[in-house]
């Protein structure tokens, strides 16, 4: 072999390793074997948006101190219209982003469990409970069970209206029932006495009386049972909170603080403003005594309020700003009312139809957000300060792994936020890594 052709096959040689190189270079040394398993997880958490940082000031500044510890989940409570909750689909939805499940033990989709005295019928009850049961055990036992101990049965009271009390001198066999249901699903931790104060709006003291029956009655057979009152329908009128202040004074004893409550709102702004009602119920809280200041607390009924017929985008940004505010007045739980279903209609206070976590077996938006506060924002984890150069209509939520972004308006915005920017679509949330 003559020296030109060796030359020859060495300068080939070289052009082909330097196409190997330049290939490997491109791909980013991603292995051929890389799964699609990976790909997917990637997706799953979005990182920080690939944005050169800027010289120009933060429009939100995340400062790496803690504002305050979540205590939250969040929660949903199976009502009459919840029809598919045998599915397999829905349950492991559900054991994913949920993490405490409610029902009645009257009304709402379930019967009356005693028809007449001493006589049980727990057919419906028990449906809900093993389905409630079958969820958790897909969580991995995480999902917190809990039952609601209304409505009354007939016989206890002196008429059939759902919204009747059961009669004083019934209070006791109402406490009676409270307490089989209590032995009845030993692994129920959770209950909430009453709702609404039905009956007994016009004289809460009553409402005082059958609470204190019903909790010594579960703690005689349950002392590890968590019970709480006093179930009040609450406005931002309502704080002070003269009902909760009551019931703290006058409690035999509670495990829990259990309130429901929401807001009405006369713009699409105020959608979002208005929120702040759930902060601010939780300040106030806070200052009371006789266990205002330290047992935990939850929103058993949880309606923030819109003027308009909602967009599915819209809904699931104004739900959010509220979860957001929510958690940070340190609300251990907020349960949705009810799992399934699409936007029906204007949500006032309560009125009219919100976006179900699912939808025909399939995942709404808000489903998605939910679970985000789930696997992001769960107690225990600090939430971190966060300082506005000006008022700008985002709302922020963040760790120190994660920060959640709303965007509070119909129109695209584009911030900087600890020198990155960052683009939000018209009511987009997004949620990335926190930008520290």
């Amino acid at each position: 072999m003559n020296k030109f052709k060796l030359i020859g096959i060495v300068l080939v040689i070289l052009v082909l390793i330097g196409v190997v190189i330049k290939l490997f270079s491109v791909s980013g040394g991603t292995s051929p074997n890389t799964s699609k398993a990976d790909a997917s997880s990637v997706k799953e958490l979005p990182k920080i948006p690939e944005h050169k940082r800027l010289t120009a000031p933060s429009d939100i500044t995340i400062l790496n101190k803690p504002a305050t510890t979540s205590q939250f989940l969040p929660g949903a409570t199976f009502t009459q219209v919840d029809s598919n909750f045998h599915s397999q689909t829905e349950q492991l939805l559900l054991s994913k982003a949920v993490g405490y499940l409610n029902v009645f033990i009257d009304g709402w989709g379930t019967d009356n469990p005693e028809p007449s005295p001493g006589q049980y019928v727990w057919d419906t009850l028990d449906e809900r409970v093993n389905v409630m049961r079958h969820i958790r055990d897909l969580s991995g036992g995480s999902t917190k069970l809990m039952i609601s101990l209304c409505c009354a049965p007939d016989w206890m009271k002196s008429d059939s209206d759902i919204n009747t009390a059961p009669n004083p001198q019934n209070f006791a066999d109402f406490a009676q029932l409270a307490r089989q249901v209590a032995l009845r699903y030993p692994d129920v931790k959770y209950f909430q006495v009453w709702n609404e104060l039905k009956g007994f709006e016009d004289n809460p003291l009553e409402y005082m009386h059958m609470y204190n029956a019903v909790y010594d009655a579960i703690k005689s057979a349950r002392p590890d049972a968590q019970v709480g009152g006093p179930y009040v329908s609450l406005a931002p009128s309502n704080i002070p909170d003269t009902i909760t202040s009551q019931w703290l004074a006058t409690k035999h004893g509670g495990d829990l603080i259990v309130v429901d409550g929401g807001f009405d709102s006369g713009s699409s702004t105020t959608d979002f403003s208005n929120a702040r009602f759930y902060s601010d119920y939780g300040k106030w809280l806070r200052q009371q005594s006789h266990g205002g200041a330290t047992l935990p607390f939850g929103w058993a009924e949880w309606y923030p309020g819109t003027v308009h017929l909602w967009g599915a985008n819209q809904f699931n940004a104004t739900m959010a700003n509220a979860m957001i505010y929510t958690l940070q007045g340190g609300a251990s739980y907020a349960l949705m009312w009810g799992l399934e279903g699409g936007i029906n209609g204007v949500y006032m206070a309560g009125d009219g139809q919100q976006l179900g976590l699912i939808n025909h077996n399939q995942p709404t938006l808000w489903y998605q957000t939910v679970k985000d506060f789930y696997d992001y924002f769960g107690p225990g984890t600090p939430i971190l300060t966060v300082k506005y150069r000006s008022n700008i209509p985002v709302t922020v939520l963040a760790s120190a792994r994660k920060t959640m972004l709303v965007n509070q308006r119909d129109y695209k915005q584009t911030l900087i936020i600890n020198g990155y920017q960052v683009s939000l679509n018209p009511f987009q949330i997004l949620v990335m890594d926190t930008p520290m």
